[in-house]
């Protein structure tokens, strides 16, 4: 039983890396097809990973500090992810 449950693992680790890969070349082709401007996707590499940059440290230190971390754990990933989904239309009109 452990063996198909590594097995599975391994199989979904793959597909979500090649996904992952996928991605971090098909978003910036998108963004460049769709405005012709590099500075269109340097702007969206840095607006898609600032949140990743600033809010994990202060998020962090807060939830060393806090008796409910899973709460707050939960809470923070979906600020982050919340931010991300709000700058993204944004980086594409610089």
């Amino acid at each position: 039983m452990n063996h198909h449950l590594y097995s599975l693992h391994l199989l979904t680790f793959a597909l979500r890396t090649a996904g992952d890969a996928i991605e971090s070349v098909a978003l910036p082709w998108s963004v460049l097809q769709s405005t012709g401007s590099l500075l269109s996707i340097g702007g969206f590499a840095l607006f898609t990973h600032l949140p990743w940059v600033i809010l994990p440290p202060l998020l962090g230190r807060t939830l060393d500090k806090t008796r409910k971390r899973v709460r707050l754990a939960f809470s923070a990933l979906l600020l982050q992810s919340a931010l991300a989904v709000v700058i993204v239309p944004f980086s594409s009109n610089i």
